[in-house]
């Protein structure tokens, strides 16, 4: 079992492997796009790759 956003509501045992966002690049991303469109930039919407990282927890074995 895993979780997304490296956040959890509850503890959990075991510890849930989960995979954290970098949200702080995300949002400078959106607000950056969002400037430009209201700057007049008619560019078209822009896919952008933001990395994040896995949170290893108890939840998920290694496969090796």
């Amino acid at each position: 079992m895993a979780g997304f956003d490296g956040f959890s509501l509850y503890p959990i045992t075991p510890a849930l492997t989960t995979y954290a966002l970098d949200m702080d690049a995300m949002t400078r991303a959106s607000v950056s796009q969002l400037l430009a469109r209201m700057e007049g930039s008619s560019a078209p919407p822009a896919l952008r790759i933001i990395q994040g990282r896995p949170i290893e927890g108890e939840s998920v074995k290694p496969l090796i």
